[in-house]
């Protein structure tokens, strides 16, 4: 049975259950490679997204901001949209910005521009 306190932590619910399923310790169960994981293939998935939407190339997230993975980092993160995130890292193509038609897949703009422009929040519920 999990710890019945009142606030229990994920990570100590997690460690309390590996330790009664007896699941080894090792690098590939440690809560924070999962959510560095979990982390990376979400933003991998929204830029593979956006590319498919667009001529041209679009830049990957940073390495340093896909594995920090401290809670209240994210938690102001997951406020932002996709657009404010590109734009902290200077990832955005002012042309991208523009809307400019001839940079776009024939009929692609409006899932861009739906991606581009939600918060992220949104896309975890």
């Amino acid at each position: 049975m999990l710890p019945q306190e009142e606030r229990v932590s994920f990570p100590k619910s997690f460690s309390y259950l590996r330790k009664k399923l007896q699941i080894k310790q090792s690098r590939k169960t440690h809560i924070d490679s999962i959510l560095k994981k979990c982390k990376a293939r979400f933003f991998k998935a929204i830029s593979d997204c956006l590319r498919q939407c667009v001529k041209i190339e679009l830049k990957k997230f940073p390495q340093s901001f896909i594995t920090n993975i401290s809670i209240e980092y994210n938690k102001y993160i997951l406020k932002m949209t996709v657009f404010e995130l590109y734009k902290i890292f200077n990832l955005s193509n002012d042309i991208l910005d523009k809307s400019d038609q001839n940079y776009f897949l024939s009929g692609k703009e409006s899932y861009f521009k739906y991606i581009y422009y939600s918060i992220g929040l949104f896309f975890l519920l």
